[in-house]
């Protein structure tokens, strides 16, 4: 390999005159931001998407195509009155629950409902039941408000890392605190499930 020209050495040595260290391939300085924040950031990014348990919410169409691995189930939601879909890959096994998002009046003439406690109260049985799974996958429609809520409700009780898959179908870690939670009746039923039936089985 050719030894760099004077000219080259001098460059890379810069104004300090020791030679330079460029970040690493993806660390460097983002809108601003240090390398060193990149690279932290990522570090707690592997760390959350390497977690040994999770729990992962998406949309109907991602649930659809998803490979489902032996380590994984899946709860499914849909409307009241809307068929749970048909899996690519079908999962291990499946909670099926039907429940709208948001209910009117009117909706309710049409027999349409919201979430109820027996709905929180299956998904706290299947939750227990599955506690040796390393993934548990929640979807509903788009994957933003009836399942982020359960997953958040989820890992709020349990040892598992939440994970979404966002509009572009890709994996990514979702840190709690820098959105919502979804919507707040599923995840305040859901949350009282898992809490109910936590302290059933320590009495």
């Amino acid at each position: 390999m050719a030894k760099p020209s004077k000219m080259q050495q001098r460059l890379a040595a810069g104004k300090s005159g020791r030679v330079a260290n460029p970040a690493p391939y993806g660390l460097r300085a983002i809108a601003g931001r240090p390398a060193h924040e990149v690279a932290k950031e990522k570090a707690e990014e592997e760390a959350i998407m390497n977690a040994p348990k999770k729990v992962i919410f998406m949309s109907r169409t991602d649930a659809i195509d998803h490979e489902f691995r032996d380590c994984e189930v899946l709860i499914s939601i849909s409307d009241t009155k809307t068929a749970m879909p048909t899996f690519r890959h079908p999962p291990q096994d499946v909670l099926e629950l039907h429940f709208n998002d948001h209910v009117t009046y009117m909706d309710e003439g049409l027999g349409l409902r919201w979430m109820i406690m027996e709905d929180g109260k299956a998904i706290a049985e299947f939750v227990a039941k599955h506690t040796d799974k390393r993934n548990i996958i929640v979807h509903c429609n788009y994957g933003e408000s009836r399942s982020k809520a359960v997953a958040m409700a989820i890992a709020a009780f349990t040892d598992r890392r939440v994970l979404r898959v966002n509009s572009w179908g890709k994996t990514q870690a979702y840190r709690e605190g820098q959105h919502d939670k979804g919507n707040s009746r599923v995840f305040t039923i859901t949350c009282d499930a898992l809490l109910y039936n936590s302290e059933m089985e320590a009495a």
